[in-house]
């Protein structure tokens, strides 16, 4: 795309402007002198702090102020310099075009006064506004200051003039930073004008996405620094003209034969069916297996020629895809970790894509996604029934879910989940979903699959010490030791290959790359063990470096044999192959320490950038830590975890954090210890009135049935077990909860056994009734709680405790 076709594409609404100081060239100052007077203002103020000689404005900014410390002599000059008295005409024109957004660093309200003289009114942000509250269409962003914003009040707040506030990467730590990351990636061109990229975080931000040199355009001048031409050549397009002869090439709006705006997809990629001619090499087959390395087309042609050596299709998704093929298909996959969620729906888009549907997949990112709406609107009803989309880890996004099946009821969904979060959120499901959907468990190979997951990790050698055993012995080892679980298969055969051994050496030498590089891979293992992709700058926000920013960073030997850089994200593709790492080669005393402080940092993002808050709640739940620190001193590794992360200040007004710490707790038995965070996350939800405490209550109530009947610490048996049945009484009438109280009421039996002399009779025939009535209820529960394990032994202990209670009222 060269430099008019950028500018006709403007017309389309979808283009980003950025001004500097030179677009300001040729507009004067309410002191009828240049706008792009810096100059003058630096002059003033370096002889009003006794400089010889006049200095750049940020150092004699930074003088005044240490030497005189008059703040409203600044604002004042700052307001004289730049408040605009007259611009040209092609300020004007270039003004008034339908940009999606004009980001400046310019303190002037130039592009304002421009717009205003056409009759409309501008909307405006500074880096304190909050987007969702201004963001608009058209709107005026201020990086560094606005000066019809400015006084004395909010001159360190909004202004970025002196060195230290330079430092102080505001616009990086700002929210603003991720809007401008969305919109040049979403944007149609790129057009800078009269910038000079001094600015680093702006600098930093086009250098985490090659992609955007396409279609970036600086506009530098004819008298432009040879410094800022090699500088701007290696981010986009350099045009050597001024801002006054440029304006003519963009069309003026209402001109014949300008572009029509047309819908266009930002987070939904479609998918293309493009098998491999041939088959896979071993490198190709191991870096699939053991690191996720996904090659879609090597998993089409397995699927379409029917062959199981790179990818072992999966025998049970024929009535899957029948549902999806008849259109308006809703359907949940879920699986525990690992165990191929993502390549099924490579699968699953081949065989439906052979059968005339039209696949897309959701990148995990919402910025955008309103694009995506508009697109779906433009298909007629016959091509919206086409339309399958997929996306990953459903519950993250269940706004995004539940908002497409309701403003798209023709189009099918596919969503995949950790069967540990389906479990438990059964509510969620039925709210995105609705209640038709399908739901297909991935958990268990079949007999037919482990024969050719066996046969293929046989062929290319990566069974380890296991090679040379029978057929029959690796079969009945997938079957018992890794009960029939791919992921669990994958695991094993990551730890006993050489592959592991290659890491753990290179790994020693992963901080010879560049500072903080460990903790940027540790970050992105950590996210990937939770199942989140990241950027590459969101990946150096949670670490608070600019680490894979440099060519040596992206192009170390050592880190690719980690991470994956496509598309500026850094990734790790198998959870799988992340939970080995973090668990085998990285420390536990690194884990216990390094990953607080990551959750501290997830937790501050959190407040402006919705990314950050899953994570954050991920790093602090029990089962995420406890999976992935060895057993010796396991205890007082996971007290140490929740202590270091207590220390943050993270969790003090939490109630989760106290719930995960008890839960901690209660893992190795120190009831006590558990009894006092409960007591805590207690009292922190009597001050939230809109905080449901069931997860809370939940664990309480098994605390109290556990405590009782391993310990003799407390003698309230009998006023424990009330407590706790009326937690898990209340808990089964409410569907939402899933399996939670039918799990915690399975330690109705080791109860009373392990306290029936300590009840009287009456007691015991009331505990009896108890049985009763929860199995009552349990009888009406909805269908999906019925085919669960824990709803078939909640039944099978519920019978045996009343036959229990009726022996033992007799003895």
């Amino acid at each position: 795309m060269d430099f008019e076709e950028a500018a006709k594409r403007v017309h389309l609404g979808r283009s980003i402007l950025f001004t500097g100081a030179g677009f300001s060239f040729g507009a004067t100052s309410t002191r009828d002198k240049p706008l792009t007077d810096a100059d003058g203002v630096a002059a003033e103020l370096s002889a009003d702090a006794g400089e010889p000689d006049p200095l750049p404005l940020d150092l004699a900014a930074d003088e005044y102020l240490s030497k005189v410390g008059d703040e409203s002599k600044i604002v004042r000059l700052l307001q004289d310099t730049f408040h605009v008295k007259t611009f040209e005409e092609y300020h004007s024109d270039i003004a008034s075009l339908p940009w999606r957004r004009i980001y400046t660093t310019n303190y002037d309200n130039l592009v304002e006064a421009c717009i205003r003289a056409g009759g409309r009114t501008p909307s405006v942000a500074t880096l304190s506004d909050s987007p969702s509250s201004t963001l608009a269409n058209g709107s005026i962003v201020h990086l560094n200051g606005f000066i019809e914003r400015l006084t004395p009040a909010n001159w360190d707040i909004d202004t970025i003039l002196t060195t230290g506030q330079y430092l102080g990467d505001k616009v990086r730590r700002s929210p603003w930073a991720e809007v401008f990351r969305s919109d040049i990636n979403i944007a149609d061109s790129i057009i800078f004008m009269g910038y000079s990229l001094y600015d680093l975080d702006i600098s930093r931000i086009l250098f985490e996405n090659p992609d955007l040199i396409k279609k970036t355009f600086f506009v530098v001048g004819k008298a432009a620094k040879r410094e800022t031409v090699i500088k701007a050549s290696r981010f986009g397009a350099v045009v050597a003209e001024n801002v006054s002869d440029i304006a003519p090439i963009f069309p003026k709006i209402g001109t014949r034969g300008l572009l029509e705006p047309s819908p266009f997809t930002v987070a939904l990629s479609r998918f293309e069916i493009t098998p491999a001619i041939g088959a896979p090499d071993t490198d190709k087959v191991v870096r699939f297996l053991t690191k996720g390395d996904v090659e879609e087309s090597y998993i089409s042609r397995s699927v379409i020629e029917g062959v199981a050596d790179y990818y072992i299709p999966r025998s049970d998704i024929d009535g899957l895809v029948s549902i999806i093929s008849k259109g308006r298909g809703r359907v949940l996959i879920h699986s525990s970790l690992g165990n191929g969620k993502t390549a099924l729906l490579s699968e699953i888009s081949t065989l439906l894509s052979v059968s005339g549907m039209v696949c897309y997949s959701f990148n995990g990112s919402t910025e955008g996604v309103e694009n995506d709406f508009e697109y779906l609107a433009s298909l007629d009803t016959n091509e919206r029934s086409k339309v399958v989309l997929m996306i990953e880890d459903g519950f993250s996004f269940s706004n995004l879910v539940k908002s497409i099946s309701t403003n798209f009821p023709d189009v099918s969904i596919i969503t995949t989940a950790r069967s540990a979060a389906v479990e438990t959120r059964l509510g969620s499901v039925v709210e995105a979903f609705g209640e038709d959907y399908a739901k297909f468990d991935l958990n268990d190979l079949s007999e037919d699959e482990a024969k050719e997951l066996d046969q293929l990790l046989l062929k290319h050698g990566l069974w380890g010490d296991k090679q040379g055993w029978k057929d029959d012995k690796r079969l009945r080892f997938i079957e018992k030791q890794c009960r029939g679980h791919l992921g669990t298969v994958l695991l094993s055969v990551c730890r006993s290959t050489q592959i592991f051994a290659k890491l753990k050496v290179l790994l020693s030498g992963v901080d010879d790359v560049g500072g903080h590089t460990f903790e940027g891979l540790l970050a992105a293992l950590t996210l990937a063990y939770a199942g989140h992709t990241a950027r590459v700058s969101q990946i150096c926000e949670i670490v608070q470096a600019d680490l894979f920013k440099t060519s040596k960073a992206q192009g170390s030997e050592i880190l690719r044999e980690f991470l994956s850089f496509d598309n500026n994200r850094v990734s790790v593709r198998s959870s799988v192959f992340a939970q080995a790492v973090l668990t085998d080669l990285i420390s536990d005393h690194k884990i216990v320490s390094e990953l607080p402080v990551m959750l501290s940092r997830l937790d501050a993002l959190s407040v402006h950038n919705d990314f950050y808050k899953l994570p954050a709640q991920k790093l602090m739940r029990f089962s995420f830590i406890e999976r992935i620190i060895s057993d010796p001193d396991k205890g007082q590794k996971l007290v140490r975890y929740y202590e270091n992360i207590r220390a943050t200040g993270v969790g003090v007004q939490n109630p989760q954090f106290w719930l995960q710490y008890a839960i901690a707790r209660l893992s190795f038995k120190d009831y006590v210890g558990a009894e006092a965070h409960f007591d805590a996350a207690f009292g922190l939800v009597d001050r939230r009135r809109s905080y449901d405490p069931f997860q809370i209550e939940n664990h309480y109530a098994r605390f109290l049935l556990e405590s009782r009947a391993e310990t003799t610490h407390w003698s309230d048996y009998y006023e424990a077990a009330l407590k706790a049945h009326t937690i898990i009484k209340s808990q089964m009438r409410r569907y939402e909860e899933g399996h939670y109280p039918y799990k915690v009421a399975a330690n109705y039996l080791p109860y009373v056994a392990a306290r029936a002399n300590e009840f009287s009779t009456e007691q015991l025939e009331e505990f009896g009734s108890w049985c009763d009535e929860l199995l009552q209820i349990a009888a009406a529960a909805p269908v999906d709680v019925r085919k669960t394990g824990y709803w078939r032994e909640f039944n099978k202990v519920m019978a045996d405790t009343k036959d229990f209670v009726s022996e033992a009222k007799y003895r």
